[in-house]
C-alpha cells in the first residue's frame, strides 16, 4: 500500500481537499434533515424559542402564543395563552419536576398538570429560562417594570431578584448559562456577569471593543471552563477574564455574527448565525448548513437538543430538526458527484478507493481527494478495482486495465496486445493469476504474472460477477444463465444452477473456504455442503430483492436491500443453518435511516475497514455503515391518550369520563414521543371487554370501535420507538357508555318478569287446552256411547221389534196356511241378517246405504216404504219436495236422514198412523223437514218429559238437531197424530256447520271431509 500512499502524495496528483468524512464528525449534510415551515402552516406565527417537558411533547414559543408538537401534529394552545393577557412566548423550560416555565414579554407563566397560570404578569419581558443542578429554576430578563434586577430566581414559588443593588453590575438580562462550578453567568450589553452564592463579577472592556454590541446573544459553558460568547461581531471565549476569538483553523470566528451556541451530547459545537445559516463544528473539522441546503432561514434563532439526542434550529420561518443517520451517504454534497461504479478499501484501512465517470476518487484521513485525466490519470472512467498480495492497485479504466505501482500506471494487454476490455471486476487466485470479468464479447481473462500477459479464457456459461474466497478458489456468477462457476486450483471448473433461475443473480460473496452466498432479486441463497439453502421473507427478510451482501469482523452479514440495510448476526445465521425454516427478528435500516437504492455496475461493490466500517457502491453515490457507532435509542417512547372523539364530538380524554347512552362511534387518538423518527414508531391497542388479543396498528395512531354496549371499558396502547423498543406500560383510558332506558338492569327485570308472565300465561291456556281436549275426549266417549245406544235404539231394537210381529204372524198362519208361514219365516229371517248387519255397522259407527246418496227425499221414502211392509201395508207415505235439491252437508245431510227415520218408525210402529207425509223445503235461507202423520198421537206427559223411560227416540231426535245448529219441533195431540219438524239455517245446511260442531260429529259418528258414511 506505500506505493499508493506514494502516489497520492506525488506532485503529478494534486489531490484537492472537498470534505471531511465521518472520521472527523458526521457532517451536517449526513444528518437527517426534516424542516417544518410557517408558510406550511406548521405555526401561526413565527418561532422563537423551544423546550421538551418530562412528558415527552416539545412546545415552541412564537411570538402569537404557544404550539405543542408531538412529532407529526401541531396543537396550538395560543388561545389560552391569550387567557393570560399575554402573549409573545420569548422563552420556555422543561422543568425536571415536568413543570413548563414560559417566559412572555410580559411576565412569567407555568403549566403543569394541564393547568396553565402566570406568575407575574406586567413586571418585565423575560429572555432566558434555565435550571441548575440543584433543580433551582433561574431567569434573566430585560425591558423590566418592577425596578428589580435582571437575574432572577425562584424561591418557594416567589421571585427573588439580583441587580446592581447586589452587586451584580448588569442592567439586562439577555442570555443565561450555568458552568460546570455551578456559576451564573449572564449576558448583558457588551459585556457578562456571573453569580454564585451571592458574590457577583463583571466582565466588559474588551469584549465591548471588539464590537459585541448591543446585546450578547447567546453563553455557551465549555468543557475547558471557558465561556464562550456569541455576538454581533462573531464567537469569543472568555477564558481566564480575557476575550479571544473562538480559534478555527478553517474558519473566520468573526463570521459567526450573531452566533447562538449549544454543544450536543457527542461534543459536537454548533453555532447559528444572523444571516449566514448553521456551522456544525467537531474535531477540527467545520461543516456548513444553510437555506440553500434546505435549512427553514439562515437566521437562526434557538438551538436544542431533546432528550432522544435530536437537535431543533428554530428559525424565525420555522423549525429544523437534525439526527444522526446509520447509513451516512458520500454523493455530490460531499464532493464525490457521480462516484459510487466500485469501492474498494486499501489493506491498511486508510484509503478508500471508489470509481466513477469523471475518474478515480480517495477518501484518506477526513479528506475527499479526486484524480482525473488532469492529475495524470491514463483515461476517464474508472470501473474495476482491486488490490492484489503485494499492495499494487488494478483499476479498469475505459476499455483497458492498468497495474499502479511506483507511482507509475502499467498498461495490460492480451496476448495479441489488444486492449483487455472494459473491466467489470477482478480476482487474484491462489497463484496469484488475476482473473478478470470484462463487458467485451470474450468475458474472462487470465492474467499470467509470469508472462505478463491476459490470455481468454472460454467459458460457458459467461461470467458477469467474480469473488474469491479465503483459500483462493475463484467464484463466478453467470447473469443471463442463471448459475455459478467454481474454479479450484487454477483448472477445476464445476458448474452449479441457480436455484432462482436465470436473470435473478446480483453478488457474490465468498463467506468462508466452504460456503458462498449470493444476492439474489428472490432473496439471499448460500452453496455449503454441495446444497443450496434461501434466506426469504418467509424467514424475516424486510423485502425479497437481495442487492448486495457483505461480511464483517464479527462474522456475521450486511445485506443491501431494495428497501435497506439488515444486519444478520452469526447466531442468527447459525440458527438458520441448522434450520432453513427458521424466522429471524432483523432490524431495517431503511430510508428514514438514510438507506439508498442502487447498485454498482463494477466491482467491488462493498468493501470493509479493519475499524469495522462497511462502504457499498450504490452506482451514483457511496454509503457507508460504522457497525461499531451505530446510534440506537434506547429511550423507551412515553405513550399518551390525546383525544377521544365520541359520535364525531371532542370528549376530554380523562379517566372515568362517562359517556351519553347510545354513543356508537369511538375514535382514539394517541401518539408515542418518540422524535427521531415518528414514522418508524409502531403501535398496538386493545380494549377490554372487546379484544382478546392487541390490534398491530403500525404506524396509524387512531383507533376506531363502533356500537359498543354500554358497560365500563379500558382502552390502552403501547408503543416502540425507531429501534424497536417498546413502552410495555403505555397509556390507558378508563370510561364508561351509560345504557339507555331499554339496556338497564330494571328494564331487563321488567322484561324477565313480563316473560315469566307471558309462560305463565301460556302455561294456563296449555293447561285449558289440555283439560279442554280432555273434556272433549271424555264427551266422545259419553257420547260414542250414547250414540251406540241411541243407533241400538233406531236399527237394531227396532228391526228386532219387527221381526216380533213377523215371527207372531208366522206363528198364527203356521196351523192353517204353513206355506205363507214358510214365506213369513223366510222373510224373516232375511230382516234379521240386515239386523244383525245393521247393528255391527251401528257399533261401528257406519251409516246404512239410504245415506249414501245425497237424495234425502229418495232416502226418506225407501225408509217408509220398507217400513210400510213391515206393518202389512197398513199405512201409506207421500213425500213432498219443495224448491230445486240442493247438495247438503253431509252431517246435515245425515243426522236430518236419522232425525226423519226415527219419527217414520214412530208413526208406522207406535202411532199406527195410517197416512204419513214428509215435506221437505229447499229455501234460500232455510232447510226444513217436516214429517207429520194420522196416528195416534204422544202422550202429553211424554211430550213434556222429552222421553219415555226406558226409550231414546225424543231425545236423540234433539240431540241429532243440536248436532247439526237446527231445531226441533214436536206437536202431537192424543188422537190427533204427531208433527216433527227439523229446520236448520242455509248457510249451515248447505254450506257446513261449524268447525267445532263438524269434529264432535266426526267423533260420534265417524264422518270423513267427503261426508261418506
Amino acid at each position: 500500500m506505500s506505493t499508493i500512499l506514494r502516489c497520492i502524495a506525488s506532485p503529478a496528483l494534486a489531490f484537492a481537499v472537498l470534505a471531511s468524512t465521518a472520521s472527523q464528525g458526521q457532517p451536517l449534510t449526513q444528518y437527517a434533515h426534516t424542516a417544518w415551515r410557517a408558510q406550511e402552516g406548521a405555526f401561526g406565527a413565527s418561532p422563537q424559542s423551544i423546550a421538551q417537558t418530562a412528558d415527552g411533547f416539545l412546545w415552541i414559543g412564537t411570538r402569537d402564543g404557544l404550539v405543542r408538537f408531538d412529532g407529526v401534529r401541531f396543537e396550538s394552545w395560543d388561545d389560552r395563552i391569550h387567557e393570560l393577557q399575554t402573549c409573545c412566548v420569548q422563552s420556555l423550560l422543561g422543568a425536571s419536576d415536568g413543570t413548563l416555565w414560559i417566559g412572555t414579554g410580559a411576565g412569567l407563566a407555568k403549566l403543569k398538570a394541564g393547568k396553565l397560570s402566570s406568575v407575574t404578569n406586567g413586571d418585565a419581558r423575560y429572555n432566558e429560562i434555565i435550571e441548575d443542578r440543584s433543580g433551582r429554576i433561574w431567569l434573566g430578563r430585560t425591558r423590566i417594570r418592577d425596578g428589580k434586577g435582571p437575574l432572577c430566581e425562584l424561591v418557594g414559588g416567589r421571585l427573588s431578584c439580583h441587580g446592581r443593588h447586589d452587586g451584580l453590575d448588569c442592567q439586562f438580562g439577555n442570555t443565561l448559562i450555568e458552568d460546570q462550578h455551578g456559576t451564573i453567568w449572564v449576558g448583558d450589553v457588551g459585556k457578562v456577569c456571573s453569580w454564585k452564592d451571592g458574590a457577583a463579577a463583571a466582565y466588559p472592556g474588551l469584549l465591548a471593543d471588539a464590537g459585541c454590541k448591543p446585546v450578547i446573544e447567546s453563553l455557551l459553558a465549555d468543557v475547558d471552563g471557558s465561556i464562550l460568547i456569541g455576538c454581533d461581531a462573531g464567537v469569543y471565549r472568555l477564558n481566564r477574564g480575557t476575550f479571544v476569538p473562538l480559534d478555527l483553523a478553517s474558519l473566520d470566528a468573526g463570521k459567526l455574527r450573531g452566533g447562538k451556541l449549544f454543544r450536543d451530547r457527542r461534543g459536537g459545537l454548533w453555532v447559528g448565525t444572523r444571516d449566514d445559516g448553521l456551522y456544525h463544528i467537531q474535531n477540527g473539522a467545520v461543516d456548513h448548513f444553510g437555506l440553500a441546503d434546505g435549512l427553514s432561514d439562515d437566521n437562526v434563532s434557538t438551538l436544542y437538543e431533546d432528550r432522544e439526542g435530536n437537535v431543533w434550529v428554530v428559525t424565525p420561518n420555522g423549525l429544523d430538526r437534525f439526527h444522526r443517520q446509520s447509513v451516512l451517504t458520500f454523493s455530490a454534497r460531499q464532493g464525490l458527484r457521480g462516484f459510487g461504479g466500485a469501492v474498494l478499501a486499501s489493506r491498511d484501512g486508510h484509503t478508500i478507493w471508489t470509481g466513477g465517470p469523471q475518474g478515480l476518487a480517495a477518501i484518506k484521513d477526513g479528506d475527499i481527494r479526486l484524480i482525473t485525466s488532469r492529475e495524470g490519470l491514463p483515461g476517464q472512467q474508472a470501473t474495476g478495482l482491486m488490490e492484489d498480495a503485494r499492495g499494487v492497485l488494478w483499476v479498469g479504466i475505459d476499455e483497458d486495465l492498468f497495474s499502479y505501482a511506483n507511482g507509475r500506471f502499467t498498461r495490460r494487454v492480451r496476448s495479441d496486445g489488444s486492449r483487455t476490455g472494459m473491466v467489470v471486476g477482478m480476482a487474484e487466485d491462489a497463484r496469484h493469476n488475476i482473473w478478470i470479468v470484462t463487458a467485451s464479447k470474450d468475458r474472462l481473462l487470465r492474467w499470467d504474472p509470469a508472462t505478463e500477459v491476459a490470455e481468454v479464457i472460454a467459458k460457458q456459461p459467461t461470467p458477469s460477477r467474480i469473488a474469491r474466497g479465503p483459500n483462493g478458489v475463484i467464484y463466478l456468477l453467470a447473469f443471463l444463465e442463471g448459475a455459478i462457476s467454481i474454479l479450484r486450483d487454477g483448472d477445476v471448473w464445476q458448474d452449479v444452477p441457480l436455484p432462482t433461475g436465470p436473470r435473478t443473480g446480483s453478488s457474490l460473496l465468498a463467506y468462508d473456504e466452504s460456503s458462498l452466498f449470493v444476492a439474489t432479486s428472490r432473496g439471499l441463497y448460500r452453496w455449503a455442503d454441495q446444497k443450496w439453502s434461501g434466506l426469504t421473507v418467509t424467514n424475516g427478510l424486510p423485502c425479497e430483492a437481495v442487492q448486495d451482501v457483505a461480511n464483517d469482523d464479527r462474522g456475521g452479514l450486511w445485506a443491501h436491500l431494495a428497501c435497506g440495510y439488515v444486519y444478520i448476526g452469526k447466531a442468527q445465521l447459525d440458527a438458520w443453518a441448522r434450520d432453513a425454516g427458521v424466522h429471524l427478528d432483523l432490524k431495517l435500516h431503511d430510508a428514514w435511516d438514510g438507506a439508498s437504492a442502487g447498485r454498482a455496475t463494477f466491482e467491488p461493490l462493498h468493501a470493509i475497514t479493519p475499524d469495522g466500517r462497511l462502504w457499498f457502491a450504490i452506482g451514483s453515490m457511496l454509503q457507508m455503515i460504522d457497525a461499531k457507532d451505530l446510534p440506537r435509542n434506547e429511550l423507551i417512547p412515553p405513550v399518551h391518550i390525546l383525544r377521544l372523539v365520541a359520535d364525531r364530538k371532542a370528549v376530554d380524554a380523562a379517566d372515568g369520563v362517562a359517556l351519553p347512552a347510545l354513543t356508537r362511534d369511538l375514535e382514539f387518538d394517541y401518539a408515542a414521543l418518540s422524535l427521531v423518527s415518528p414514522e418508524k414508531i409502531r403501535y398496538q391497542y386493545r380494549l377490554s371487554g372487546v379484544d382478546q388479543e392487541w390490534h398491530d396498528a403500525g404506524p396509524r395512531r387512531e383507533a376506531y370501535y363502533m356500537g359498543l354496549p354500554p358497560g365500563r371499558y379500558k382502552f390502552q396502547v403501547i408503543a416502540s420507538n425507531n429501534d424497536g423498543v417498546w413502552n410495555q406500560e403505555g397509556a390507558t383510558l378508563e370510561f364508561s357508555i351509560a345504557p339507555a332506558y331499554y339496556q338497564t338492569n330494571w328494564f331487563r327485570a321488567l322484561c324477565a318478569v313480563l316473560v315469566l308472565l307471558v309462560l305463565w300465561a301460556g302455561y294456563q291456556l296449555r293447561i285449558r287446552r289440555v283439560r279442554r281436549q280432555f273434556e272433549m275426549t271424555l264427551d266422545a266417549r259419553v257420547a260414542e256411547r250414547t250414540r251406540i245406544a241411541r243407533d241400538l235404539h233406531d236399527t237394531l231394537l227396532q228391526s228386532f221389534h219387527g221381526l216380533l210381529l213377523r215371527f207372531q204372524t208366522a206363528l198364527d198362519l203356521l196351523p192353517a196356511r204353513p206355506a205363507e208361514a214358510k214365506e213369513v219365516l223366510a222373510a224373516s229371517i232375511e230382516q234379521a241378517a240386515a239386523a244383525i248387519t245393521e247393528g255391527r255397522d251401528a257399533v261401528q259407527g257406519l251409516r246404512a246405504s239410504t245415506t249414501e246418496t245425497n237424495d234425502v227425499a229418495d232416502s226418506l221414502r225407501a225408509l217408509g216404504e220398507s217400513l210400510a211392509k213391515e206393518h202389512g201395508d197398513r199405512g201409506s207415505l207421500h213425500v213432498e219436495v219443495q224448491g230445486a235439491a240442493r247438495t247438503l252437508h253431509p252431517l246435515v245431510r245425515e243426522e236430518t236422514f236419522r232425525i226423519c227415520g226415527e219419527a217414520l218408525r214412530n208413526a208406522f210402529r207406535h202411532a199406527a198412523a195410517k197416512q204419513v207425509e214428509v215435506e221437505i223445503l229447499y229455501g234460500e235461507r232455510q232447510f226444513r223437514v217436516r214429517v207429520r202423520d194420522d196416528g195416534k198421537g204422544i202422550d202429553p206427559d211424554v211430550l213434556d218429559a222429552e222421553a219415555r223411560e226406558g226409550h231414546f227416540g225424543l231425545t236423540g231426535m234433539r240431540e241429532r238437531a243440536k248436532i247439526v245448529g237446527g231445531k226441533l219441533t214436536v206437536w202431537s195431540r192424543r188422537g190427533a197424530g204427531t208433527e216433527v219438524e227439523l229446520s236448520v239455517s242455509g248457510e249451515q245446511a248447505y254450506r257446513g256447520v261449524s268447525p267445532a260442531r263438524a269434529r264432535v260429529g266426526e267423533k260420534l259418528f265417524g264422518h270423513g271431509s267427503d261426508g261418506a258414511a
